[in-house]
């Protein structure tokens, strides 16, 4: 069993500096919808309270070249269009 480490930073509203084993990462967003930086990579992400339903998709230059269609982006899309859509009728 290996030994993990997390410490994560609020350092503005809505910006959150985070250190773990794997390294240093950034993130900037609401609770729901963000983007973040980090060892691996800068990632988008978004996900609906209460239904455990969340998407994340690796953005930026790739390695190989892909033919493959965008739907993790379209997902995430689609969640962020159903929180705003569930804020306004709230």
């Amino acid at each position: 069993m290996g030994i993990r480490f997390r410490k994560s930073f609020k350092v503005a509203p809505g910006i959150r500096f985070t250190l773990s084993n794997s390294g240093a990462s950034v993130r900037a967003g609401t609770r729901n919808v963000g983007i973040s930086k980090g060892s691996r990579g800068t990632h988008v992400g978004a996900s609906i309270p209460g239904t455990g339903l969340s998407a994340r998709e690796k953005i930026g230059k790739r390695k190989t070249s892909r033919s493959g269609s965008r739907g993790g982006l379209l997902a995430i899309l689609a969640i962020t269009g159903i929180i705003i859509v569930v804020a306004l009728l709230a």
